[in-house]
């Protein structure tokens, strides 16, 4: 995770998504989609999320608020 100020930006976490469109490889996050085609290899699909950052933000440790 990078920050940006005291602003986390989240790493993709990527599922595999099933429906009657077909299947895709989707960040629960930011829920970017690509198409897992039958027949694709993993790791080649999921390096395609690497040129796009993701857009969920959670602020930083240091900037969350306190709770009395």
């Amino acid at each position: 995770m990078a920050t940006v100020s005291g602003v986390v930006r989240r790493s993709h976490r990527i599922a595999i998504v099933m429906s009657a469109h077909g299947r895709f490889l989707e960040c629960r996050h930011c829920l970017l989609r690509v198409r897992f085609a039958a027949g694709s290899h993993y790791e080649v699909i999921a390096k395609q999320f690497e040129s796009h950052s993701c857009d969920s933000l959670i602020p930083s440790k240091d900037e969350a608020p306190r709770v009395a």
